[in-house]
């Protein structure tokens, strides 16, 4: 969710064993991708060591949206945030959580917390 409108974009990732995540990376991978407007680009990416699945291995994106970035649903998951005008991500903190809902608090947008 955003605090003030709308929804923000968040990517969930798997990594293979071995690899690691650079944020600096991945985040100027995406910018060089010419197909990929800024509005699509994910200002959250979370790792998950894997992702829901429905009996016939597909990929469950509503329970991914019902937990966004909340540490109370993700467990030990890693999330990153890209804020607007930064040229990479960073570890998206407890106070970053509290701080979004927070705001969106303040703009009459709590009811989307539980989304």
């Amino acid at each position: 969710p955003d605090t003030q409108a709308g929804d923000q974009a968040m990517a969930t990732l798997v990594l293979r064993d071995g690899a690691a995540f650079d944020p600096v990376d991945f985040a100027s991978w995406l910018d060089s991708q010419e197909d990929l407007g800024p509005k699509w680009r994910p200002r959250y990416v979370r790792l998950t060591a894997e992702m829901p699945t429905t009996g016939t291995n597909k990929i469950v994106k509503r329970t991914l949206a019902q937990q966004k970035f909340r540490r109370d649903l993700i467990g030990d998951d890693a999330v990153y945030v890209r804020e607007r005008g930064d040229t990479a991500y960073r570890p998206f903190t407890a106070d970053d959580e509290a701080g979004v809902r927070d705001g969106m608090a303040v703009t009459g947008r709590e009811r989307f917390w539980d989304l």
